[in-house]
């Protein structure tokens, strides 16, 4: 699993369609 950024900590990042 690669590392989110900060800016989203606990809410996952958005769905890229």
């Amino acid at each position: 699993m690669a590392p989110r950024p900060r800016s989203s900590s606990a809410a996952p990042p958005p769905p890229s369609t």
